[in-house]
């Protein structure tokens, strides 16, 4: 699947920006951690806080893209699955000289 540049550009440009923001804000979900043997943050504490949603265009590409990626991965797997098959059945017959190439 070729992938327009500009959805390229908007899908590295939304990951990067996700990246630096999730890293920055590791601070701010500590400080707002309680507990003395384990901190931990609860439900309604996360809930005050913003989060960036990505526009509705790009969840599309991005998921129109992603599964694009998940069905070669499958065909690849089943491609695989069958060429292991036919080693397991073929490599004894040539292993013995049953048959040759």
């Amino acid at each position: 699947m070729d992938i327009p540049v500009s959805a390229r550009f908007v899908l590295y440009s939304w990951q990067r920006e996700c990246c630096i923001v999730r890293f920055s804000r590791v601070d701010e979900i500590r400080s707002n951690a309680k507990g003395t043997t384990y901190p931990e943050i609860s439900k309604g504490r996360f809930r005050d806080m913003d989060i960036i949603v990505p526009p509705d265009i790009l969840v599309k590409e991005f998921s129109d893209t992603a599964n694009h990626i998940f069905k070669q991965v499958r065909i690849l797997k089943q491609s695989t699955s069958k060429l292991e098959q036919a080693r397991d059945l073929l490599l004894p017959r040539l292993m013995s000289g049953e048959i040759t190439v």
